[in-house]
């Protein structure tokens, strides 16, 4: 029997080392434990810490656990602090449990007291949370403090974070008793509305024969816009006789500018004019060659259903669109997550032409049974399968 295979962490996809105006930041190795040591095992370090070692032996002996959740921030070569990111899921109710893992991260920090009082700690932590939103693309951060633990509580204020809650003698302190506690959190989206000025925007793009009003795109929107997001769906133009350029531009100018918050949802015909926009994209950001594309500045969420990439046997009359096809090898490098979704038994688009187009970007393909062609007069004014993937990370 063959041994299982050790799972990846979150931070194994980040490019490390990474570099701030004067910090930086990496995994933390074993090779550190002794840098660690000389503000870890300081009592001055741990008043506030929920663990701190008993002496060198016991930091020996436990720390090498905490080390893969751990960053460590280096000021001229020197460590002069961690970071933690603890990756984990978030609640739900039983029937979409599965839609929450690896969601969320704890942030806790700590640094040498000979460095406090110059932004170092703070400046470590934003590019903390950047990672957790642009490189990971978590839905959620918290940390929790002690609320004595004052210059903790300003550091959370100072990135951004808001006070979530206060708990009354909760925590048990080795030194003061009972002692209150506090917990701060910030979502991707108010991240990004403070980084880009804007909220997170998501385009409908519909498919052939239909308008922004058909099926379920209202319902779409309307959650989504609950979300926090802002909606557009433009009327494509002369949907009974699509023109594949002028579908181009005006889904081009729908979309407009690009940032990781961002989705698009494409339906049918939508999904082909949709990756023919992001192909384009992200062969003028240099995708295409391996240039590796900030990841700010890529699409966060596109979600294909009933998605297709050239001539479908069932409507010979999009042929003329539908012939050029469309260059997919750059798209999946300009997308932070793909998401195709399918029914089993489409009349107009075969399901076998999803899964191509799903396999081609690498992404996951989730069927709806009997979804048919997922059209409002079968039915389907609603379709969650549609909205889970953009809001995994928004």
């Amino acid at each position: 029997m063959s041994e299982p295979q050790p799972q990846p962490h979150p931070l194994d996809v980040v490019p490390w080392p990474l570099r701030t105006e004067r910090l930086v930041l990496r995994r933390a190795e074993t090779g550190d434990l002794d840098a660690l040591w000389q503000h870890r095992g300081r009592a001055d370090t741990g008043e506030w810490l929920g663990w701190h070692p008993a002496d060198r032996a016991d930091w020996d002996a436990s720390a090498p656990s905490r080390l893969p959740d751990m960053l460590v921030f280096e000021l001229d070569g020197r460590v002069i602090g961690d970071v933690m990111i603890r990756v984990s899921d978030a609640w739900s109710q039983r029937e979409v449990r599965d839609r929450v893992a690896g969601v969320q991260a704890e942030l806790g920090w700590t640094m040498h007291p000979d460095f406090e009082g110059r932004g170092y700690a703070t400046e470590a932590v934003r590019e903390a949370i950047r990672v957790c939103f642009e490189e990971l693309g978590l839905h959620r951060i918290q940390a929790g403090a002690f609320t004595p633990n004052e210059p903790s509580q300003k550091l959370m204020r100072r990135v951004g974070m808001r006070h979530e809650s206060s708990s009354v003698r909760d925590a048990l302190h080795r030194d003061h008793g009972w002692v209150d506690g506090v917990m701060y959190g910030l979502l991707a989206e108010e991240w990004r509305r403070q980084r880009d000025g804007r909220a997170p925007r998501a385009t409908i793009l519909h498919g052939y024969s239909a308008a922004p009003t058909d099926h379920w795109f209202p319902w779409l929107a309307e959650r989504l816009e609950a979300a926090g997001f802002e909606v557009r769906i433009p009327e494509l133009p002369d949907s009974l006789r699509p023109d594949a350029a002028a579908w181009h531009a005006a889904a081009d100018a729908a979309i407009g500018e690009i940032r990781d918050g961002d989705a698009v949802i494409g339906h049918s015909l939508g999904s082909l004019v949709a990756l023919r926009v992001l192909a384009e994209r992200a062969r003028r950001a240099g995708a295409d060659t391996g240039v590796r594309v900030a990841p700010a500045d890529r699409l966060g969420s596109l979600v294909l259903v009933s998605g297709f990439a050239g001539p479908i046997a069932p409507v010979p009359e999009l042929d003329a669109f539908a012939e050029a096809g469309v260059e997919l090898s750059a798209v999946p490098g300009f997308v932070r997550s793909i998401a195709a979704v399918r029914s089993d038994d489409d009349p107009i688009v075969p399901p076998a032409d999803t899964d191509a187009l799903a396999a081609a970007l690498g992404a996951p393909v989730e069927v709806v049974p009997g979804g048919g062609h997922f059209l409002g007069r079968d039915g389907w004014t609603k379709l969650p399968a549609a909205l889970w993937p953009v809001l995994r990370t928004s």
